[in-house]
């Protein structure tokens, strides 16, 4: 029954990859059967108003291609090229116009394997048609998925990192799809491998249209660590808001260069690192601003008054062996969900501290935990302390340990309390150790110390799924390689 339930979660991936793998085929097979055969068309202009053409004659330098069907019909020259072996070879299309002579186009044809024709100036060939068609279906069809399983997560209330990624690559793909809208309305002609490159860069635009917003993030963030460095003293860590807000301007700054300054003016490998540079910027503010939208929804979510057991995740003690404000506020969230709880059911819950002794605590976190607890008229047996842990991905392990030893069935429901900027973090771990059913239920912090520990919350996440994100920025890079040799093949 479970696995047949995570086959239906994964049906619309399998149909998409299949979608894709089909597109992929049938633009291969279609591009092989007739690719040797490719129809160009030639327009002359003379200022912004088409010439009629006249006298219209061609020469080749190169014998990898043929050329046939050649009519000429007021402005336009339309004609057929024929692949005949691999190579490159340059077509000289000589014509007249009613105001000027002797005129040249040069216009250069890659033949590759299979004899497929490719035109290098226009990055056009036999299957592009096809291929643009079936391009567009993949990024819609891909959006659709996306944003579909985007909020499934959500329904189900399954806070994971696979929310995020499906929300950051939403996000990119929603702009793609609203450039070519609005190209599409104002007139502009699309081909392949412009689409191509819209997707490719198209996250260029978003960052640029996003500037002014997250150049007033960066101003909140450094505001917010000045803030918090006079309240909480200085730290290297206290100071992360201040570094990325720097490299969040710096970045943004290589997008607008980029931009404005047009890559034709740099070597390829100059010009190629700068587009890598670009887009990985964009990815990340895709990623960050889903981050933030999941872990916002994480925070508003309040689970169902049903829970077997709540755990506390430590956070370190003040060296007397009293709870820290953070920690408190998270013992106090427990305990208003709890009281809320059983006024709504009837039903206690079984509270769970969980942290170990640090080497400068004179107590373990859970111990300073269940102390507060009994302070406030909770009873031992409605505790289970969890005392060994030394970070979050150990809170919830053992904690997981303690409560499938004390109820063998496994049956129970469980919630985790803690602050609100590390709900989403508690989710991704807890799903990663197998407990897919617990639920956060998050704790208030001053709004200086949430920017700078949600950031580091988010470094962290970054970490923890590094592969991922190694794996796509390969992904990103070859693309990007690819498209750009195409434009100079």
């Amino acid at each position: 029954m479970l696995i047949m339930k995570k086959f239906r979660l994964q049906k619309r991936y399998i149909f998409l990859n299949g979608f894709i793998i089909f597109a992929i085929i049938t633009c291969i097979v279609f591009s092989i059967v007739t690719g040797n055969r490719y129809k160009r068309q030639f327009n002359a202009y003379e200022g912004y108003d088409s010439a009629l053409l006249s006298n219209v004659s061609y020469t080749l330098e190169g014998d990898t291609v043929e050329i046939s069907d050649m009519k000429i019909s007021g402005d336009r020259c339309d004609f057929t090229v024929i692949g005949v072996k691999r190579g490159i070879t340059v077509m000289n299309l000589h014509y007249d116009t009613q105001n000027t002579k002797n005129n040249v186009e040069r216009i250069r044809f890659n033949v590759l394997p299979f004899n497929i024709v490719y035109d290098v100036e226009r990055m056009d060939f036999a299957a592009s048609e096809l291929a643009l068609v079936f391009l567009i279906m993949i990024i819609l069809l891909s959006l659709g998925t996306l944003i579909y399983s985007f909020i499934d997560y959500y329904r189900k209330s399954d806070f994971c990192y696979s929310m995020a990624i499906c929300g950051g690559i939403s996000i990119y793909l929603f702009v793609v799809t609203v450039i070519i809208a609005v190209a599409i309305f104002m007139g502009f002609e699309f081909d392949f491998f412009t689409l191509l490159v819209v997707v490719v860069q198209g996250g260029n635009i978003f960052a640029l249209l996003i500037y002014p917003f997250m150049f007033i993030l960066s101003i909140y963030v450094v505001i917010s660590n000045i803030v918090l460095i006079k309240k909480e003293g200085f730290r290297f860590l206290n100071l992360l808001g201040v570094i990325i807000s720097l490299m969040l301007l710096a970045g943004m700054l290589i997008i607008i260069f980029v931009g404005t300054s047009g890559l034709n003016a740099f070597s390829f490998i100059v010009s190629y690192l700068l587009n890598v540079v670009a887009v990985l910027i964009t990815y990340f503010e895709c990623m960050l601003i889903s981050v933030i939208v999941c872990a916002m929804m994480a925070a508003k979510h309040i689970p169902p008054y049903d829970r077997d057991y709540i755990l506390i995740l430590g956070c370190g003690i003040m060296k007397n062996g009293r709870l820290t404000p953070l920690l408190k506020s998270r013992s106090v969230a427990a305990l208003d969900f709890e009281k809320r709880q059983f006024e709504k059911t009837g039903k206690h819950a079984v509270f769970v501290p969980s942290g170990g002794q640090g080497g400068d605590e004179i107590i373990s976190e859970s111990e300073a935990i269940k102390r507060y607890l009994i302070k406030k008229d909770i009873p031992q047996e409605r505790i289970l302390m969890e005392d060994q842990s030394v970070n979050t991905y150990q809170n919830l392990l053992f904690s997981k340990r303690k409560m499938d030893e004390t109820d063998k069935d496994g049956g129970y429901k469980a919630a985790f309390a803690t602050t609100a900027y590390h709900i989403f973090r508690g989710y991704v771990l807890s799903r990663k150790i197998g407990m897919d059913h617990i639920q956060g239920i998050a704790a208030k912090t001053k709004w200086y110390f949430h920017i700078n520990a949600f950031l580091r919350e988010f470094i962290g996440l970054l970490a923890q799924e590094k592969w991922k994100h190694l794996l796509m920025i390969l992904a990103i890079m070859l693309v990007i390689l690819g498209v750009r040799i195409m434009a100079i093949m």
